[in-house]
């Protein structure tokens, strides 16, 4: 890696410290929370028959849906990522942290409910460093920089011998730090953003594929929400590939921020087999 880290300080004008290395998951330090909301505001509810007051069977529903014998959810896609600090490099006089990061996205696909089998997999490298990376910044192509940056880097022989590719350079912003801001934390939600670009092209794939339907419907580890800005056409096609994709999140509060759901966590930890909670259905 050191040569590596020799070969960007080089081609950038920088100078690197060869600085203690470690990974973010692997030490208890403070960071960003970058997983679901554990507070979610409820605006709608799924419902459409407002004149229920108690819970609602589904039983009649799975059985017609399982009468095929073939699976409602038959997709199943999970996204990860590691990110570690390789070194620092000065850029002026101020001290910027290199994140490299180990990305992975994958669909599996279960024909029955004996079988899985693999349909994708997304595994590429990355590199964030600080966009001053480019002396040019402000009257340059960045982007245009950037790949030429790692088109240069993926051509050392090191990497070569390695078998080895890294997908992207990731500027993050060099602007001064905030209070409680950290360059590493930048660095990080860029490969975090990778990461979450690479689940949506995923997604895309099935739906161009035509393997997403109502019949075949893609569970994802995670929720749904995605970026809230971009432009108009860009989120309005994100949205309608995620008609047939049902987000399932490990940790949540339930607590729906509601005036009329005031023990909702009651409520679900209630629910009997095949019933669905009328006042969580958003």
């Amino acid at each position: 890696m050191e040569r590596i880290l020799d070969f960007i300080a080089k081609e950038t004008d920088g100078k690197n410290y060869k600085s203690y290395k470690y990974c973010f998951e692997s030490i208890d330090i403070p960071k960003l929370d970058y997983e679901d909301k554990k507070g979610i505001q409820v605006k709608k509810k799924g419902e459409t028959d407002r004149s229920l007051i108690t819970t609602k069977s589904v039983k009649s529903l799975a059985d017609r849906i399982s009468k095929n014998g073939k699976p409602l959810f038959k997709y199943f896609l999970d996204g990860s990522r590691r990110t570690y600090k390789v070194d620092d490099i000065a850029y002026g006089k101020r001290l910027y942290p290199i994140i490299a990061g180990q990305i992975g996205v994958a669909v599996c696909e279960r024909e029955d409910e004996h079988s899985f089998k693999p349909v994708n997999l997304k595994n590429p490298l990355v590199i964030s460093i600080p966009e001053n990376a480019n002396a040019q910044t402000t009257i340059g192509n960045n982007d245009l920089f950037f790949q030429n940056l790692i088109q240069k880097l993926n051509g050392q022989e090191i990497l070569k011998k390695q078998r080895l590719k890294f997908s992207k350079i990731l500027p993050y912003k060099n602007t001064a730090l905030k209070e409680n801001d950290k360059y590493e934390d930048r660095g990080i939600a860029k490969i975090q953003d990778e990461m979450i670009a690479l689940e949506q092209k995923v997604v895309f794939e099935l739906v161009k594929a035509k393997k997403l339907n109502d019949e075949s419907f893609l569970i994802k580890d995670g929720s749904l929400e995605y970026m809230k800005s971009g432009e108009a056409r860009e989120l309005s096609v994100i949205k309608s590939n995620y008609d047939c994709v049902i987000g399932v999140s490990k940790a949540f509060n339930p607590e729906a921020l509601s005036n009329d759901v005031k023990d909702i966590s009651r409520r679900i930890a209630e629910l009997k087999l095949y019933a669905c909670n009328i006042a969580n259905n958003a």
